[in-house]
């Protein structure tokens, strides 16, 4: 049996310059600890091979810290016979570096450095022999299809694949080292392990994207790690597991109920409760409000980050965010009711549903209200249905 650990795109040096200082350098120890997470279950698991299927860092030098966090983080790896496969993506850098020389000097650890196909044989501890290629970028942007060069299994080991490519233009990212996902599957590798793209995805049961090991930013959102994966009498298992700290989230609210920033304030706090009944991570959350309300003419200047700062003060988050820009000016509903439209017509009837027995005698025999509910709170519930049914129609006739 084969077991091995894959993660991709784990940009340890990236910059989170968008960030307070106090909270950017939350983000990279997080980062550093994720990358750590990784090296420490691998450990645990006993694993044959740890694949770094490329972009191991952000930009092309890693400072000191960083570099002692890698050259550390891989020697405990090599001390255990584990066997490191690392492929350098097109964020790494262009040649190797002076600690990734001295860790050549391992026979357990292996660089694919060339866009070439580069071929290696390993036993594994229970002694199955293993064939892995691999390729990696020595400049920013490779257009070649090298991933079609490489050799089909061809004979009853296990064989592996490993490239930082972008997989039939996948449309996430950049079409670096461009592939053909039936170019893959025709190798008929056991496994083949892809980086690239920071969403862990599988593109069959034997070839998958291990996604980025932490989220960088607001769109990369959900837990993140990278691959377990077995191969067994020629079955391929491939487990997710999680290595970040961090967490990225986006929230959108219709904040049309919303009459002033107390009202706002509520909302924000009950849904983020609602979202998080306990949990271990430390959440990075965008809130993207919405809708057309009062509170439109409230949000100018810093009022959402002086929103964003008292609510942190209440939830515990890493950092929140809320963003205004889907906000509307609420309409002046008395305007229209004013006019000889049909709008008007409607308008009118929703506002005075209780003047008219029919509709009235209708609404409330409804089959949507709560066993317990008396006339008076039926008649408040149809209010508040209705109110949402009036900012719904204004919302579809009104430009």
């Amino acid at each position: 049996m084969l077991k091995l650990l894959h993660v991709a795109d784990i940009h340890l040096n990236h910059i989170y310059g968008r960030y307070p200082k106090p909270i950017s350098e939350k983000l990279r120890n997080h980062h550093e600890n994720a990358f750590q997470n990784s090296i420490s279950y691998a450990l645990a698991q006993e694993v044959d091979a740890f694949i770094i299927a490329g972009d191991l860092l952000d930009q092309e030098y890693p400072d000191f810290q960083i570099e002692r966090l890698i050259i550390n983080g891989i020697r405990q790896l090599l001390k255990n016979e584990i066997h490191v496969f690392y492929t350098p993506g097109n964020h790494d850098f262009l040649g190797v570096a002076s600690w990734g020389r001295d860790l050549t000097k391992s026979s357990f650890f292996h660089y694919a450095q060339n866009p070439i196909p580069e071929s290696y044989e390993f036993h594994t501890k229970t002694g199955v022999k293993v064939h892995l290629t691999a390729c990696g970028h020595n400049q920013k942007n490779i257009q070649t299809n090298v991933i079609s060069q490489f050799p089909e299994k061809s004979d009853g080991n296990i064989w592996i694949g490993v490239a930082h490519a972008s997989v039939d233009a996948h449309k996430l990212h950049d079409p670096y080292m461009p592939a053909v996902l039936k170019d893959i599957q025709a190798l008929n590798y056991d496994y083949f392990a892809l980086g690239h793209i920071h969403k862990r995805e599988k593109l069959s049961s034997k070839i998958a994207y291990s996604g980025s090991i932490q989220g960088l930013h607001a769109l990369e959102t959900g837990l993140k790690g990278g691959y377990l994966v077995t191969v067994d009498a020629y079955q391929t298992h491939i487990e997710p597991i999680n290595f970040s700290e961090v967490v990225w989230e986006n929230l959108t609210l219709n904040v049309a109920s919303c009459k002033d920033s107390e009202a706002l304030i509520r909302l924000i706090v009950t849904s983020l409760k609602s979202m998080h009944q306990s949990s271990k991570f430390n959440h990075m959350i965008r809130i993207q409000l919405q809708g057309r309300s009062k509170i439109y003419n409230l949000m100018q200047g810093d009022v959402l980050d002086q929103i964003s700062a008292e609510i942190m003060r209440e939830f515990d988050c890493l950092y929140l965010e809320i963003k205004g820009e889907g906000l509307e000016p609420e309409l002046d509903v008395e305007t229209y009711k004013k006019e000889k439209t049909v709008l008007c017509d409607l308008l009118d009837q929703l506002d005075k549903w209780q003047d008219i027995p029919e509709l009235k005698e209708k609404l409330l025999n409804l089959p949507i209200f709560p066993t317990h509910f008396d006339n008076i709170q039926k008649v408040e519930f149809v209010d508040a249905k209705l109110f949402q049914i009036q900012n719904e129609v204004l919302n579809r006739m009104v430009k």
